[in-house]
């Protein structure tokens, strides 16, 4: 998305957030970046990324399961949702900064009780498809 703005001279430091990406890069900043008078100066930053889905089943049938991903450095939660039963959120896309995560599920409701841990490790434009069959 381009986003023009109009500001006065001066010296400013640009801070980008990525709205829609989890994980350890979602924030950028540059710094001291000098508007002279009159001036057009475009700045960008691409934040990379990649999709993760994550689907839970028993046999033939979708199950509504808890999904969690945490840094697997830190152990810090990055993000989390649930599949639900339906095909338009099971599997759940989830869009994360490239990087090594641990993803554990909880199967919810009538199959509560039944878990999964496992570890992913998405590059940047890739795309990695799990299906838990409980």
């Amino acid at each position: 998305e381009v986003l023009e703005i109009e500001v006065d001279p001066w010296p400013y430091h640009i801070h980008f957030l990525a709205q829609k990406i989890k994980g350890y890069t979602k924030e950028h900043r540059l710094e001291n970046i000098t508007i002279q008078a009159g001036e057009t100066k475009p700045v960008q930053h691409v934040f990379k990324s990649g999709e993760v889905l994550i689907g839970a089943m028993i046999g033939a049938e979708l199950v509504d399961a808890l999904v969690v991903f945490k840094d697997a450095k830190t152990g810090k939660s990055i993000d989390s949702s649930r599949t639900y039963k339906s095909a338009s959120t099971n599997p759940r896309s989830f869009i994360l900064s490239p990087g090594t995560y641990n993803v554990s599920i909880q199967t919810l409701g009538k199959q509560k009780g039944k878990n999964e841990n496992f570890q992913i490790a998405l590059e940047s434009g890739g795309k990695v498809e799990r299906i838990i069959q409980f």
